[in-house]
């Protein structure tokens, strides 16, 4: 999941955001539980309970990635729009070459892998599955970072009003069933890249409306009373369902998952890294909080690799998802070391 790599990330200003780059770290890990953990391995209630939470992870993605590309998507410098292009198409592209050639062609030779045919190669490149399936993510960012620059640059006195009608009209689609209509014909692969075009929307939309005010910076000077809010609000969401479902439900549908990820996301905006005085640490989570790309993009097929050799991953259990996610930091550790002063550095 392209999550807008430069370092400067998840910056509020000149300061580096700590609670953000935590919640990175933790929406990672959250990605690979979705894709590689077995419930029945948890007896802990308190526990099975956070981990329960498999959806959230992606909106907030979303709503991150667009907040702090505001700057960059609406500048009169072409070239930060191109870069965030660049950072997002170089992995997008990359990652499939790679995972084709050692699927085919390399691992297939010591474990036993399905190999991918070129037109699966093609269909990944032409709409984000295929070989990484996962990368309908990536798609979605850059194609709504192409939209939202058209928008901007012909509508610039409106766009922001047009973004936010982008965002309801996608609600529309969703809760009146056109979207899953639109899709419900079309291969698997177009399906689920398609059928998640209109979900991710909103996420973006608010994203970058929230990223025009600067919303952070605001609650900043309001942090108790930020933190009562978003907590009532989540609690309240979780007690009662206000939101009736979704018929045709595609994973991240609704307003439910935009409300949440909101809250979540403010309120790890506030954490106190004032309060941290040890600069290890500090270094220690900013250095982690910069491989969560390397994470996503990787730890589909590290399962795939693993699985057979490695108990806790084939089991599905916590300590499996550790696992994962070490290694998947470890290669894309590596790979930055090597590639750092090159543009494969988007890669990790």
């Amino acid at each position: 999941m392209n999550l807008n790599k430069s370092k400067d990330t998840i910056l509020t200003s000149k300061q580096y955001n700590y609670g953000l780059g935590l919640l990175k770290v933790i929406l990672a890990f959250c990605v690979i539980r979705t894709h590689n953990f077995n419930y029945n391995t948890i007896k802990n209630k308190i526990l099975l309970y956070i981990l329960l939470y498999r959806r959230i992870h992606v909106p907030s993605f979303f709503i991150m990635s667009f907040y702090f590309s505001h700057r960059d998507l609406t500048s009169s410098n072409v070239k930060l729009f191109l870069k965030r292009i660049e950072r997002l198409l170089i992995p997008y592209l990359i990652w499939p070459i790679i995972l084709f050639i050692l699927n085919n062609y390399i691992l297939n030779k010591f474990i036993i892998l399905k190999k991918y045919s070129f037109n699966r190669l093609k269909n990944q490149f032409l709409i984000g599955t295929g070989v990484v399936d996962i990368f309908w993510f990536q798609w979605n960012l850059i194609v709504l970072t192409i939209i939202f620059v058209f928008i901007i640059r012909v509508f610039r006195k409106n766009h922001l009003f047009l973004i936010l009608i982008f965002g309801c009209f996608s609600y529309f689609m969703q809760y009146s069933g056109y979207n899953h209509r639109l899709i419900q014909h079309l291969k698997r692969e177009m399906e689920l890249t398609l059928g998640r075009f209109f979900i991710s929307v909103p996420f973006t939309s608010t994203g970058f409306i929230l990223g025009n005010f600067k919303i952070l910076n605001i609650i900043a000077n309001y942090k108790i009373q930020t933190l009562i809010l978003c907590i009532l609000i989540f609690g309240f969401l979780e007690k009662y369902h206000i939101f009736a479902p979704i018929k045709h439900n595609n994973s991240y549908n609704g307003f439910l998952f935009n409300i949440k990820s909101i809250c979540l996301v403010f309120v790890f905006s506030l954490f106190p890294s004032n309060k941290i005085n040890n600069i290890k640490i500090r270094k220690i989570l900013k250095h982690i909080s910069n491989y969560t790309e390397g994470v996503y993009y990787l730890h589909i097929h590290i399962i795939l690799y693993f699985k057979d050799f490695i108990k806790p991953i084939k089991n599905g259990t916590l300590f499996g998802l550790f696992i994962i996610y070490l290694i998947c930091y470890f290669i894309s550790f590596i790979g930055m070391q090597l590639f750092r002063n090159t543009k494969f550095k988007y890669l990790f």
